[in-house]
């Protein structure tokens, strides 16, 4: 990875070279760097994937009290409720795995376990719709008391369980990512004293406001040129 120099970690976000020089080759190995490929994990993985899913569960369509609500006492009776139960039992056991590859010093293996539970929250919040419910709750003012309450509960629900992947996610990628994971951390509300390794499990209480900071990678474009592929 010679040829990536301090010329070029000034045109690219330095975590997400740094993201992508780590999946690629670890800490072991020399890999094949190309440019097509960094792009593809810039747009792919970290814009597309990653902050995508930041960015639409703190909207202020979807998320209007910028709220990182608390912990849901239940999981849904509805009849999403294996995914639910799927994902929350995924996100309970993550940890674990993901250390047993940072200890074996592994670090493609832990991104790759990182990168598929984000792809994990974004299923589960596409297959929610929380957008719906958040436009029923502005636009319905009449509604039944009763039956907003039960929206209110389900977007709760919602809302927490992809935050808290989130939360989860972005602790464990701290090593790749130090500064884009601190941004989001900050937007999620997260205190400095509560990112540390053990506070990556399931059942933060939640219950507080959402930052501002922006979002990293949310915008990220590939240059209107084909780069050419040079192997290392």
């Amino acid at each position: 990875f010679d040829c990536v120099n301090s010329v070029f970690l000034t045109f690219f976000l330095q975590d997400a070279v740094r993201f992508f020089l780590l999946c690629e080759g670890g800490l072991a190995e020399d890999g094949d760097f190309s440019l097509d490929r960094l792009f593809f994990k810039m747009k792919g993985e970290l814009a597309d994937n990653y902050g995508n899913l930041v960015g639409r569960v703190t909207s202020a369509n979807i998320n209007p009290m910028n709220l990182f609500p608390s912990k849901p006492s239940s999981v849904t009776s509805g009849i999403h409720r294996r995914e639910e139960e799927e994902y929350i039992a995924h996100l309970k056991g993550l940890k674990g795995h993901v250390e047993k590859q940072y200890e074996e010093a592994n670090l493609p293996g832990a991104v790759s376990l990182l990168l598929d539970s984000i792809r994990l929250g974004n299923r589960y919040f596409q297959l929610n719709e929380p957008w719906k419910i958040a436009s029923k709750l502005k636009k319905e003012k009449e509604m039944d008391l009763s039956a907003r309450k039960e929206l209110e509960v389900e977007w709760n629900r919602i809302i927490y369980n992809t935050l808290e992947g989130l939360r989860i996610v972005t602790i464990m990628m701290q090593p790749i990512m130090p500064d884009s994971t601190k941004r989001i951390l900050d937007k999620l509300g997260i205190k400095k004293e509560e990112r540390d390794w053990k506070r990556a499990v399931f059942g933060h209480e939640g219950n507080h406001q959402l930052q501002d900071p922006s979002i990293p990678f949310k915008a990220f474009q590939i240059p209107d040129y084909t780069p050419s592929t040079s192997n290392v």
